[in-house]
């Protein structure tokens, strides 16, 4: 009888067990690799057709400010599977050759922790974080097929491998790691899993099936066409994951992110609205197609603006898997979920950094990134330049001061030197890719007292001297209400206006009726409240990036 107790309990806890594992969510990373930010239907490409990626994006939470940590291959991936900026550990670059681009044992991937928690885990594709000494199955993967360097020929693949066992015959490359990661997912369906499907796609060389060129005969340019034919492999693919979720009815107990490690690498891959491409910190280098779903948890079909970045994928991982951050790393990633279902209404991340060659930042909506090489910085605010091409530093010095000693703070902090460097040759390509940004523009730092976490973002270079209308873009007329009457002739849309203390701090901010050309301010702040008597500084930004200024004196 005791006997036949103790094997009921047994089979009990077994099966507690198994339930409470397979509580975990499943975890599948869908990396796609040196793809145009604008080669998807999700974002309105006229031409390429990704309808399996577009469907994915019904179904989840679509970043339109999704950026990467890294602008090249390596270091992208580097920040990826550790949750920490690459150059916190040195790894800046591409490797090459380099036999220290290995991830350093002291660096805790996603995998190694999930690993811990009892999760399956698979890495199907490309590696490109060390050589044998450094292999997925080193960092926390029971399983790895793919290739351990950076790209490798579609059809026949010489450096392809199996749990260190190398592969001579394989399908269409990008169709072999859609069908290893299924057959994974298929084997580990009664456990909870990590699957890291790492395309090749759409890196060179640029090779793919006739059958799908064929359709695209509405692309004239023979290479287009052929990354045309690339991405929809690469969208097949994706499809067929998340077809095997839904037949094995996984997809609701299954978080499914879709990235790109960084921006197109060349003419043949679109990044527009954007400037710039991969390797350089505009953001056609360092933002990517970004998406989240979990159906069932997640909101579906929405859209989410505030800045977010690859590193936030480590911490919103272990929160949803109920995995504690190790309390002795620092990470640079946010948990994304309380920001996505509105339990916080913050921006997840108010501060990205690159370092490649050349160094850049964001802060809030501005964009600086430090050329050298006798060139002035750069400043843009992206919320009305998504192409970076009105360079502002010149006419705020205060504040690109502030955030050049911001940045050399931060990386002499928390950043070491590089421990391998690609070759120079780089250096004048990606100095060539910025075009003449920054070329022949004389840059005078100016100290101020600018304080970054109050998001000052006026430069007390708008305050004249002798206070007057610029251009005839302002009117002031006080109001017999109490409130200031301001009259903007030639209001046009995307025109935005702001009030600031002197001392730099926003307080309001609106946007003028363009019918009306005009907008009455009743002397209160965002939060409500009445400001004091005294003087204040009303400025209009233009659609034509022109900034215009008056200081005016706000009565009883």
């Amino acid at each position: 009888m005791l006997k036949r107790i103790r094997i009921a309990l047994v089979i009990t806890l077994c099966y507690t067990l198994l339930t409470m594992a397979k509580a975990k969510p499943n975890i599948v990373l869908l990396f796609s690799d040196d793809a145009g930010y604008a080669d998807f239907g999700f974002h309105n490409s006229p031409k390429f057709r990704t309808p399996r990626l577009d469907e994915m994006a019904k179904n989840s939470v679509l970043f339109t400010n999704g950026y990467v940590c890294g602008s090249v291959c390596h270091p992208s991936r580097a920040g990826l599977l550790t949750g920490r900026n690459p150059t916190r550990f040195g790894h800046h670059y591409n490797p090459g050759g380099h036999n220290n681009a290995r991830i350093p044992s002291s660096e805790i991937t996603i995998s190694e922790l999930l690993k811990k928690a009892h999760y399956k885990t698979m890495c199907s594709g490309k590696w490109h974080l060390g050589d044998a000494q450094s292999h997925p199955q080193q960092k926390g993967f029971d399983e790895f097929y793919g290739i351990l360097n950076g790209n490798c020929n579609y059809f026949n693949a010489k450096q392809l491998e199996h749990n260190g066992v190398p592969v001579t015959e394989h399908p269409y490359m990008t169709d072999a790691i859609a069908q290893k990661a299924i057959e994974f997912i298929e084997r580990n369906k009664e456990h909870p899993f990590f699957v890291y499907a790492s395309f090749t796609a759409v890196h060179t060389p640029d090779q793919a099936k006739p059958e799908h060129k064929a359709l695209f005969n509405n692309i004239s340019n023979g290479t287009r066409k052929t990354v045309a034919a690339m991405t929809w492999a690469l969208d097949s693919a994706c499809g067929d994951i998340l077809d095997k979720l839904d037949e094995l009815g996984l997809t609701e107990n299954t978080l499914v992110f879709f990235m790109n490690d960084n921006g197109g690498a060349n003419q043949y891959r679109k990044n527009k609205p954007y400037s710039g491409k991969k390797g350089t910190h505009l953001d056609g280098g360092v933002k990517v197609p970004f998406l989240l779903q979990w159906k069932g948890t997640l909101p579906a079909n929405t859209k989410y603006h505030y800045p977010v970045s690859s590193l936030d994928f480590f911490a919103t991982v272990c929160a949803a898997a109920e995995i504690p951050l190790p309390a002795e790393t620092k990470y640079d990633g946010i948990n994304l979920i309380p920001f996505i279902t509105g339990q916080n209404s913050n921006r997840p991340q108010k501060y990205l950094y690159w370092d490649k060659w050349f160094r850049g930042m964001r802060y809030l909506d501005y964009k600086l990134i430090l050329l050298h090489n006798n060139r002035a910085p750069l400043l843009y605010d992206l919320s009305v330049d998504t192409a970076e091409t009105n360079n502002l530093a010149m006419k705020m010095p205060g504040f690109t001061t502030t955030l050049m000693k911001h940045m050399a703070n931060w990386f002499d902090s928390n950043s070491i030197e590089p421990l391998f460097v690609e070759d120079s040759v780089w250096y004048g390509r990606t100095l060539e890719d910025y075009g003449n940004r920054g070329v022949g523009e004389q840059f005078t730092p100016k100290d101020t007292n600018i304080v970054l976490e109050k998001e000052t973002v006026l430069d007390p270079v708008f305050i004249t001297q002798e206070p007057k209308v610029t251009h005839d873009k302002i009117a002031i007329v006080n109001n017999q209400h109490g409130g200031i009457l301001f009259q903007l002739p030639r209001v046009s849309l995307g025109t935005r206006c702001a009030i600031y203390s002197l001392s730099g701090r926003r307080l309001f901010a609106f946007t003028p009726n363009v019918e009306k050309g005009s907008y009455h301010w009743n002397g209160k702040g965002s939060d409500g409240s009445s400001l004091s008597t005294g003087m204040y500084i009303f400025t209009v930004m233009t659609p034509g990036k022109s900034l215009h200024s008056i200081l005016f004196n706000k009565g009883l």
